[in-house]
């Protein structure tokens, strides 16, 4: 156990209030009455007096706890929630070395922000993760991700009524997306898909790296130590 296994034991019992994870079997979308295990984590980040590295090292914590649930279940998982944390400090975390295991699928889902929250950062955030030697994947429907304000009928009949409502009140976006359970594909390489790839630079060129293919056919290299780069 090194000094950095101490330290998220440590913090896990905090982090433990901010998160609720269902283990729930689903049908495969390939075979009539077969089932699958897959886990659906919720979390909900801290967002008082926390900065810089203070936020990445939550975000980096809740995506560790996802890794090995997910390992240990051998099932794919779909993490979301209100990370309280924007892309600058979600692509650092994807940055760090052995962020994505060996084998391992990694899949950020995208939306537009609703009207209501538009210019605003994107703080809520939905993944998929799938870890190596999984034999199935949630795999996302395409144009099926949308947000909406859960609080949007609530307003409306405030509105009606006359009552002032606070604009800060519910104000998030509900991510909502159509997923089906279905049986893993090959992985073309030891790494598949991940976003936010560092730059190989000058000072890089002694840097021992291997060449992987991943399966859009993107040639990445990948270093000893995990980190991933953009060739």
């Amino acid at each position: 156990e090194d000094d950095d296994d101490r330290g998220f034991a440590r913090r896990l019992n905090a982090l433990l209030e901010h998160f609720a994870v269902a283990r729930l079997l689903l049908p495969l979308a390939e075979s009539a009455g077969e089932t699958s295990p897959c886990l659906f984590l919720s979390y909900h980040g801290p967002w008082h007096k926390l900065e810089g590295m203070a936020k990445e090292g939550w975000v980096a914590d809740i995506f560790r706890v996802g890794w090995e649930l997910a390992r240990r279940h051998r099932a794919p998982l779909a993490l979301g929630g209100d990370f309280n944390a924007g892309h600058a400090v979600l692509d650092r975390v994807f940055k760090q070395a052995g962020f994505l295991p060996d084998g391992a699928r990694f899949e950020a889902v995208e939306y537009e922000l609703t009207p209501r929250r538009a210019g605003k950062e994107k703080i809520d955030h939905l993944f998929l993760l799938t870890p190596a030697g999984c034999e199935t994947r949630l795999e996302l429907e395409a144009e099926a991700t949308v947000a909406i304000d859960p609080a949007a009928a609530f307003r409306k009949i405030a509105a009606v009524r006359e009552i002032e409502v606070h604009p800060n009140f519910f104000d998030h976006d509900a991510v909502c997306a159509r997923v089906q359970l279905r049986s893993a594909e090959p992985v073309v390489s030891g790494v598949t898909e991940v976003t936010g790839l560092e730059e190989l630079d000058e000072e890089d060129d002694e840097l021992e790296v291997e060449e992987h293919t991943l399966a859009d056919g993107k040639k990445i290299l990948k270093a000893e130590d995990g980190t991933i780069y953009d060739p």
